[in-house]
């Protein structure tokens, strides 16, 4: 299974710049990384977009496409060792009440597809759900951001939480 994911992923590297050279990832999944594979701190982060991957826009419910969850999984099987903080953030149009709860809940429903259904231990994963806490670009008055600069803001941090002695 992971020959073809990583497969997959590699195949769709070849159409943009790679920015996790080490797994053949391009931008289109991961925006930001400080991940050194070779030699991973705690701290060190990539930042996803998981609106990207939204496959099917018609129906009410949207669903996020499963290369989204490859690509993590990519990256989790390539840091056998470490633990993992999956962190939602949002913009802040709505309530913070509201926004806390929807990334407490996406946090919470990546976690669970990671654990059930590509078998990655409960222990190494922890989630959380930010709101618009810690905003990159805070937007007051709310309508002061572009639509790009709240699309940065609803995003996905997967942060490396502790690096132990199983690596390669």
């Amino acid at each position: 299974m992971r020959t073809i994911l990583l497969g997959l992923i590699i195949s769709l590297a070849t159409t943009a710049q790679a920015q996790i050279p080490e797994l053949g990832i391009s931008k289109y999944f991961a925006d930001t990384s400080t991940i050194t594979f070779d030699d991973p701190q705690p701290g060190q982060y990539i930042i996803m977009y998981p609106k990207k991957f939204i496959s099917d826009t018609t129906f009410k419910k949207k669903m996020v496409d499963d290369r989204f969850f490859d690509t993590l999984y990519t990256i989790i099987e390539a840091l056998p060792g470490c633990t993992f903080e999956i962190g939602f953030h949002t913009d802040s149009e709505g309530s913070s009440t509201r926004n806390h709860n929807f990334t407490m809940r996406r946090s919470i429903s990546f976690t669970a597809y990671l654990t059930r259904y590509c078998m990655i231990p409960r222990e190494r994963i922890y989630y959380r759900g930010y709101g618009e806490t810690e905003l990159l670009y805070p937007c007051l008055p709310a309508d002061s951001c572009t639509a790009e600069m709240r699309a940065k803001n609803q995003r996905m941090e997967f942060v490396i939480c502790e690096v132990g002695d199983t690596l390669r």
